[in-house]
């Protein structure tokens, strides 16, 4: 009798220790579940700080191109165009055989700046997406860089056109922007293209130009130029991956993925 009741004992102290040890492991999962949990959230909320302080920079950066672009685009040409004008006045003001020829090329230069200050208008309004989507605001931005230092560009769509949401094609209209900002300052090209193709499930962008490129693997090993990381920032802000493919003297590629999800 005195065995079983020693037995029954050590039965239900191991029991009771089983338990407790059970317990102990389920208390404790539950709390690293809840710290993982936790982790998770905060990990959420700092991601979405950091993706609104990445949109602000951005925001401000393309604000600050934007002004450089205005002041460019008007002195460069817009002044220029107007000055010629104000000369032909000046110099046949006082000339009494004053031609219906010479009157005609004052009007041609005075609405050449016209059309140039809608055109600018256009290119650098936000809601240029809203009012004319994507394909009109490319084809827009192409129009006012038509004929610079002789370069041309090409631009074409293949596909369904898919209309997509207008801050994701506004992110797409900027890349596309500062894409050719880089062909126009660094490329020396004759010829630049502009290509959308859109697929079932994505989205993609191909830019090139035949100008002098540059060295890929030495740019990724240094500091990349601003314009270069614009262009992968901006396209992580949609979600996109991005490649570029550039050798010396045979121009530079640039391929964006963009899902439409």
């Amino acid at each position: 009798m005195e065995n079983n009741i020693k037995f029954l004992n050590e039965v239900l102290f191991f029991s009771s220790a089983a338990i407790f040890i059970s317990s102990a492991i389920v208390i404790y999962l539950v709390i690293e579940y809840k710290k993982k949990q936790i982790e998770i959230e905060n990990n959420a909320v700092l991601d979405k700080i950091n993706l609104e302080k990445d949109r602000l920079k951005i925001e401000l950066e393309i604000q600050e191109q934007t002004l450089s672009q205005i002041s460019k685009e008007i002195h460069d040409n817009i002044c220029t165009t107007l000055t010629l004008a104000k000369l032909y006045l000046n110099s046949n003001s006082n000339n009494d055989d004053f031609s219906v020829e010479f009157g005609a090329k004052c009007i041609s230069l005075i609405s050449k700046s016209i059309e140039d200050l809608k055109d600018l208008s256009k290119s650098i309004d936000r809601d240029v997406i809203n009012h004319h989507g994507l394909i009109e605001a490319i084809r827009l931005e192409i129009k006012k860089v038509k004929g610079y230092k002789d370069l041309w560009f090409g631009f074409n769509t293949n596909g369904e056109i898919i209309f997509l949401n207008s801050e994701t094609e506004l992110m797409i209209f900027r890349i596309i922007q500062e894409s050719m900002n880089n062909i126009l300052k660094h490329s020396k090209a004759r010829i630049g293209s502009i290509e959308l193709n859109y697929y079932s499930k994505n989205l993609i962008l191909k830019i090139r130009d035949d100008g002098v490129g540059f060295n890929i693997d030495h740019s990724n090993k240094t500091k990349k130029t601003s314009g270069i990381y614009n262009i992968e920032r901006r396209t992580k802000m949609i979600n996109g991956t991005c490649k570029i493919e550039s050798k010396i003297n045979e121009g530079t590629a640039i391929e964006i993925n963009i899902p439409y999800k």
